[in-house]
């Protein structure tokens, strides 16, 4: 199977420049699984938030993406051959 990258994935929701200089895993995924709802702190009564994690959180956990790039979606045309092979 081809090893599939999070840079070249639709889910990826980091801007242009960081995808194309920086070869790290803290590249934000915006898979709907990834996502962390807000959380209510009760100590002062205020609500953090809800985010999306990382690329990598998300490589990480085998019921998000998993090692295999379960969720992996081309970002561009030129990948669609990448992506039938996979099926």
């Amino acid at each position: 199977m081809t090893q599939v990258t999070c840079k070249n994935c639709k889910y990826n929701i980091s801007s242009w420049a960081v995808r194309q200089f920086s070869n790290s895993c803290w590249w934000r995924c915006g898979h709907t699984d990834n996502y962390e709802p807000e959380k209510y702190n009760p100590v002062d009564g205020k609500k953090s938030g809800g985010y999306f994690n990382s690329c990598g959180i998300a490589r990480g956990v085998s019921n998000i993406c998993g090692k295999e790039g379960r969720h992996w979606t081309p970002r561009n045309r030129r990948d669609l051959f990448i992506f039938l092979k996979r099926i």
